[in-house]
Parts: structure tokens; C-alpha cells; sequence
């Protein structure tokens, strides 16, 4: 949590931060606000405070809430697991962090 805290102000994202952290089963999942763009992970991934997790593999997605009658909320996840999974474990693990994903999705409060 710290660790990625440090790099979203690396990153110059000032209104982003970490709300929540799901280890309920591997990998972990970092949720938080603020950020949502592809190009937002990679300046994410570019900082120092990233750099222990660089050779990790990342699976980062963004969404956003709100807009036309309401304000856009921006939300991330990120999972980081090791490159030493074989493929079928990784395809294992991809879907489970969708699933989560998704249900996280779904507890946040609509606009």
C-alpha cells in the first residue's frame, strides 16, 4: 500500500490514492481512486517507488463513474504476481482477478 501510495505522488497524480487492499487470495488487489488510463499505469510503472515490482507481471485496469448528469469518479485496480506462474496458471489467475475486479465494481455507489 505505502509502496504504491509513493508512486502515484511520483507519478504526479495528486488527487489519486489507495482506498483498499484484497488479499483475500493471491495475488493481492490494490483499488484505489484517481487515475484509470492506460497511460496512467505506465507513468505509475515508471517511478522509483515502483521499481521492486517492475519485473513483476501487472494486471492493471481503470474505470470510470459518473459524467453526464454527475461527476466522473476515475477508479483503478492493479495485481502484481510473479513471471515464474506457467501460462495455465496465469490464465487461472487473469480470470480470478477480472471476477474480483468486478465485484469490487459492483460495491462502489452509483452516481
Amino acid at each position: 500500500m505505502e509502496s504504491i501510495g509513493k508512486a502515484l505522488a511520483q507519478a504526479g497524480f495528486e488527487d489519486a490514492s489507495v482506498s483498499s487492499i484484497d488479499c483475500t487470495e493471491y495475488p493481492c488487489i490494490v483499488y484505489g481512486e484517481g487515475m484509470a488510463g492506460r497511460d496512467d499505469f505506465e507513468r505509475l510503472s515508471e517511478t522509483s517507488a515502483f521499481s521492486e515490482y517492475r519485473t513483476d507481471r501487472q494486471q492493471a485496469f481503470g474505470w470510470r463513474m459518473g459524467g453526464t448528469d454527475a461527476p466522473e469518479k476515475r477508479y483503478f485496480g492493479l495485481a502484481l504476481y510473479s513471471r515464474d506462474e506457467s501460462p495455465q496458471r496465469q490464465e487461472a489467475l487473469n480470470q480470478r482477478i477480472q471476477y474480483r475486479s468486478r465485484q469490487m465494481q459492483q460495491t462502489l455507489p452509483r452516481p
